[in-house]
């Protein structure tokens, strides 16, 4: 979800914002990909886990530019990129966790999709449990 920010006025002449209101609106996302087991994946020690991607587009769609919000050394991405699906096409985004540090780790992986001459960031939750 994005947030907004909407402005309320003063019911005078001068017009002055008085104070910002914020509301929530969904974020855009192609309706016709499907992700499984959806945005988010949990990891233990030393696996590789993968989404799979289905495009049930009418177009093809192109995952790339990929970043980490924290850039934890823990996830490697292990797809190439950039990772292009055919309309009504399959294929997997896989990423490797080789723990680096004690305790939880928890990152976002950021990527871009493409198609139909739009691009949309696409954020996919990375977690593992504490070290035992």
């Amino acid at each position: 979800m994005a947030t907004r920010a909407a402005t309320t006025t003063k019911p005078t002449s001068s017009r002055v914002p008085l104070r910002r209101a914020y509301h929530f609106e969904p974020s855009t996302r192609f309706a016709c990909l499907k992700f499984a087991p959806g945005l988010a994946l949990a990891f233990a020690d030393g696996a590789e886990q993968s989404i799979a991607i289905q495009n049930q587009c009418g177009f093809d769609v192109s995952f790339a530019n990929s970043r980490a919000r924290l850039g934890l050394t823990d996830f490697a991405l292990q797809s190439p990129l950039p990772l292009d699906v055919p309309a009504h096409g399959l294929t997997e985004l896989k990423v490797l966790f080789t723990r680096a540090q004690a305790g939880a780790r928890d990152d976002t992986l950021f990527l871009d999709v493409t198609g139909n001459a739009q691009v949309i960031r696409y954020p996919f939750t990375l977690a593992t449990p504490a070290q035992p």
